[in-house]
């Protein structure tokens, strides 16, 4: 179903495939597959260029990490590449000259 959503959007709305892909990502972890799940939440992130990284997606992104902290341990295989992969420059929104909150902070 969330295979087909893609399809449903132009590639120049990144915004939501990449909320697509997100929500894809976070099917892997209830599916049981927590590794994956961080997988392809960071290469939902990553793939995007960095000016289209805003606050939604990146923090939504971040959710997954902390769901698999919550249900795997702080310890799960990738989950600190993970954090370390989206904890690149602040991300702001075009309503703030600044974020309030730090990257890891935003969970």
């Amino acid at each position: 179903m969330l295979s087909h959503a893609l399809t449903l959007y132009e590639p120049t709305d990144r915004v939501d495939r990449t909320l697509v892909r997100l929500d894809r990502a976070t099917c892997r972890l209830h599916a049981g597959e927590p590794e994956a799940a961080l997988a392809a939440g960071q290469e939902a992130i990553l793939d995007l260029p960095a000016d289209h990284r805003s606050d939604i997606l990146v923090h939504r992104a971040r959710q997954i990490g902390a769901a698999v902290a919550a249900r795997h341990g702080g310890d799960a295989p990738g989950l600190q590449d993970f954090y370390e992969a989206l904890a690149g420059p602040w991300v702001t929104s075009p309503a703030q000259d600044k974020p309030s909150v730090p990257p890891a902070g935003q969970v």
